[in-house]
């Protein structure tokens, strides 16, 4: 746990750089030549829903791989049973929505969600797309 609740904290810093935290969540991290490159944070978990909340942050854009991709999709989807997830992310993040639309994800704006001169995009990502999307099939370079 208190390596779980280490690696929450570290993305959180990256994420807001303020003394915000993670509340209940579990992490997946990525380590390179002995140090941490990048995180992924699971929260706001709705067992009922069935429903997950992910957010990552790293300080190498190598983290992220198709194994990583995979395990973080299979963690969401098969180990906690979720039927959808959800992510969110600043409407200027353009490099994070090509990514994003490719897996499946579809789009949710929602003005000044951000404050008053930025929205959030709230992404959701039913099971179903993912397992039809072209990077889950093998068909994409990850």
């Amino acid at each position: 746990e208190t390596e779980n609740r280490a690696m929450a904290d570290w993305a959180a810093q990256i994420i807001w750089g303020d003394e915000r935290k993670f509340g209940e969540c579990n992490t997946m991290g990525v380590v390179k030549n002995g140090a941490l490159i990048g995180v992924m944070v699971f929260h706001n978990y709705d067992p009922q829903g069935g429903v997950i909340e992910y957010s990552g942050a790293a300080t190498s854009p190598r983290w992220q791989t198709p194994e990583t991709n995979a395990a973080m999709f299979d963690y969401m989807f098969n180990t906690v049973g979720c039927q959808m997830v959800v992510t969110r992310n600043s409407e200027f993040n353009t490099t994070l929505h090509r990514q994003l639309l490719n897996f499946g994800h579809r789009p949710h704006v929602i003005e000044r969600l951000r404050g008053p001169d930025e929205a959030e995009i709230v992404w959701t990502l039913t099971k179903e797309r993912w397992l039809a999307n072209d990077f889950k099939k093998g068909k994409a370079d990850g």
